[in-house]
């Protein structure tokens, strides 16, 4: 880190901007006894990993920096785990690969801007995150983006959403149902494994793409609107490994029709 500031930051407490527009890379990195963030105005752009491990950072703090910000950059809060609730303000259009990621105190989250994905990582290891919901504009959900938020009992997922990425939802242990929209192509590996509490699923009528472990170790029903007839199709065609007696296109189906049921 080259910050000026960088070998004396673990004793700033108090921050106060005016006149800038941006927060480059790294500038507040590991500034881990810094509370409170006050910035006038202007400030657009939230750098990669400005603020991570600021393990002090109050909640009116973050709604000081973002207040007209458009972007959050990779890991810009990474590890501040005295957040408890984000609001993420309508000028935010981009947050990137694990921008809250690591904040084992954040249980609420409400974003305003017209977002069109939640990036990789994004909540990664939120572990009490309860409160959150995803903007009808998100067309995707990526790779490890609510892994192991294991208090988030429920979610929906907009009828924009066409991917839902690898580990996605991997080891959120409360949620207990999920729907998945009909515009949903794929569904990643291991998109929900080990979600234990996870016992209705709704697939859509065109069933996506289900890779491998999607829903390992799950105690599911699945719920499908169309016939038996298309589900065995389907199951017949192609290999659908992410759904428990669906191992292959050869395997039984006796087995899945005891968690598969039809309108």
């Amino acid at each position: 880190n080259s910050a000026p500031w960088y070998a004396d930051c673990g004793k700033i407490t108090k921050l106060t901007i005016d006149g800038a527009t941006s927060i480059g890379k790294h500038a507040f990195e590991g500034c881990r006894n810094l509370t409170d963030v006050v910035i006038s105005s202007g400030v657009t752009s939230i750098g990669e990993d400005a603020f991570e491990f600021c393990e002090k950072l109050a909640n009116t703090s973050i709604s000081s920096i973002l207040k007209e910000a458009t972007s959050i950059g990779d890991h810009a809060f990474y590890g501040c785990t005295s957040l408890t609730s984000v609001e993420i303000p309508k000028s935010v259009t981009s947050i990137d690969v694990a921008a809250f990621g690591g904040c084992s105190s954040l249980t609420s989250v409400k974003i305003l801007g017209t977002i069109t994905s939640i990036a990789k990582s994004t909540f990664i290891a939120c572990g009490k995150l309860r409160d959150i919901e995803i903007p009808v504009s998100v067309t995707s959900i990526g790779d490890w983006a609510f892994q192991g938020c294991s208090e988030l009992a429920d979610i929906k997922i907009p009828e924009k959403v066409t991917s839902i990425g690898n580990h996605a939802f991997e080891n959120c242990t409360s949620l207990t149902t999920i729907k998945i929209p009909d515009s949903v192509i794929s569904i990643g590996e291991n998109a929900f494994n080990d979600c234990s509490s996870l016992h209705h699923v709704e697939l859509p009528y065109a069933i996506p793409k289900i890779s491998k472990g999607a829903f390992n170790n799950v105690n599911t029903q699945y719920y499908y609107p169309g016939y038996r007839r298309d589900f065995v199709l389907y199951a017949q065609q192609k290999i659908a490994t992410g759904i428990s007696g669906m191992e292959s296109p050869t395997y039984s189906l006796v087995q899945c029709y005891s968690d598969v049921f039809f309108d």
